[in-house]
């Protein structure tokens, strides 16, 4: 009996979709679109090719670990690797170009971010745990959807080796922060409940209407305090989801400021925590 080739459009749900990302992700790619529509869907194939290589290095590195399951995990890494395939081809069938980019908005460069951002975060590890700790810090950005984060998941992938990981919103790095306008939302409802949870419900309920800044604007904050919005100096903690990052101790922490009277003070909480009643989420208006 012949095989049927492996369709990644009906294994969605087992790379953590929701039924309506699902929907998306399975409607009609024909026909005529406007740029935003194409734009759209460019994004969303993106998103999944981002999501599916991160479990496919998942399944590479539990296949060294794990010979008893090596059959298993070469089998989901070829699964994984024709997923991907599926998804850039659809890339070039929307778009009608072998080179997206030439289609759509610019992505930003990882490489030069990261390189702007490390002597800020280096200053941050620095204030946080110490100069001698702060130069372990192998620091190592990727940029993703935090629509596409699963912050549960995050916060319990703990690896000390890889203090100094984080992920960046590509959406927020060409913000004029100055000139944005902050939404800051109070979660009583979450309050003694995992942050990670707060997380979720933020990107959930806001993620398409509102931008999600992370270590960027948390950056901005920091070295411009005369300029940051006086919301944010009410004495609250504020974070801001569109980052996560690794500490010293290899946990995924959420980015956040709080006041105290004559500077910002920061800090990274980790997804683990609770929320707690001062606890606030800084979101900007599109």
């Amino acid at each position: 009996m012949t095989e049927k080739p492996f369709d990644p459009m009906t294994h969605l749900e087992e790379y953590g979709k929701t039924e309506q990302e699902v929907a998306r992700v399975k409607s009609d790619i024909s026909g005529e679109k406007t740029a935003e529509d194409i734009e759209a869907l460019v994004e969303e194939r993106e998103r999944l090719v981002a999501s599916l290589q991160v479990q496919k290095d998942a399944a590479e590195g539990q296949a060294w670990k794990d010979d008893a399951t090596l059959d298993d995990a070469r089998k989901r890494i070829q699964e994984l690797t024709d997923a991907i395939e599926q998804y850039k081809h659809q890339i070039t069938e929307i778009t009608g170009s072998k080179n997206p980019e030439a289609n759509r908005k610019t992505i930003p460069d990882i490489e030069i971010l990261q390189k702007s951002n490390e002597p800020f975060l280096l200053e941050t590890f620095t204030a946080l745990y110490g100069k001698v700790t702060a130069k372990k810090a192998k620091q190592e950005a990727r940029l993703e959807d935090p629509r596409m984060l699963d912050y549960q998941a995050l916060s319990i992938d703990i690896d000390a080796k890889k203090f100094g990981e984080y992920i960046l919103n590509p959406d927020t790095q060409t913000i004029d922060f100055e000139h944005a306008k902050p939404l800051i939302i109070d979660l009583p409802q979450f309050v003694g409940r995992p942050r990670h949870e707060a997380m979720r419900y933020i990107i959930d309920t806001y993620g398409s209407t509102h931008r999600i800044p992370g270590i960027e604007y948390w950056r901005w904050i920091l070295e411009n305090p005369d300029k940051a919005p006086p919301e944010l100096k009410d004495g609250n903690y504020h974070y801001f989801p569109g980052s996560v990052l690794r500490d010293e101790n290899g946990r995924w922490g959420v980015p956040n400021v709080d006041w105290h009277g004559s500077r910002f003070d920061r800090d990274a909480g980790w997804l683990v925590n609770v929320w707690f009643a001062n606890d606030r989420v800084v979101l900007l208006e599109k």
